[in-house]
């Protein structure tokens, strides 16, 4: 989707400064420039590419009564870059051919009493087994295999028993930080008075441009100085 420079006009007046409400916050946009002529009347206007000023402005209720018009509008050649997160990946499951049965990793019998007791499936035996006979093997070869317990001497680092934190507790995960507010003004003086007035700022806090920056982060704004 390309971008648009877009001039919002308001007729029958010189100069506006209009708050724009959009989504918890509002919008200081200043008109200017409105005469009223022999030949006609000249709106005052506010001229933008931003494309979420644009959406606040056409979303509002002066725009949609008509109290703010579009007085023109020029396409650029410039994308509006809209990130998203990538769709996660689902496992693929093969089915089982037709007329198949799906196997099971151990076709013993059930379970005894004796097993039940002793904390071993019927199939963990033979395959513990299995596997230190082919250490052994490996290990005889000169071969460096890692330590695998065998069925009479199970290893305790493998020990079902889940670690436990020192804390005792689980970390949450950290919540991403909300993206701050943007706000566009025509001029210093005028995000100086928006600040006095919506924060209680003095004129030597907020006296340079980056004062004012400073000032507007720390409500989780940020402002732009056309």
């Amino acid at each position: 989707m390309k971008k648009r420079k877009t001039t919002y006009g308001v007729y029958g007046l010189i100069e506006w400064g209009a708050r724009i409400p959009f989504g918890k916050g509002c919008v200081q946009i200043s008109f200017s420039g409105g005469s009223k002529t022999p030949n006609g009347i000249i709106p005052a206007t506010y001229t933008t590419d931003n494309p979420v000023i644009q959406l606040a402005i056409e979303q509002s209720p002066d725009f949609r009564a008509g109290k703010i018009r579009s007085v023109r509008t020029i396409p650029l050649n410039e994308e509006i870059r809209v990130h998203t997160n990538p769709a996660p990946s689902l496992p693929v499951v093969e089915a089982p051919a037709a007329g198949v049965a799906p196997q099971s990793p151990c076709s013993a019998p059930a379970p005894s009493p004796a097993d039940v007791a002793s904390g071993q499936s019927p199939c963990s035996a033979p395959e513990q087994a299995s596997s230190v006979a082919a250490q052994r093997q490996f290990r005889a070869e000169g071969v460096p295999v890692p330590e695998i317990p065998s069925p009479e001497a199970p290893s305790a680092a493998l020990s079902p028993e889940p670690e436990v934190m020192a804390s005792g507790s689980i970390p949450a995960a950290s919540e991403s930080a909300s993206a701050p507010h943007v706000m566009e003004f025509a001029c210093l003086p005028d995000a100086r008075e928006y600040l006095k007035k919506e924060f209680g700022y003095e004129e030597r806090e907020v006296r340079t441009t980056a004062q004012a920056k400073s000032a507007a982060r720390s409500h989780g704004l940020e402002i732009i100085i056309a």
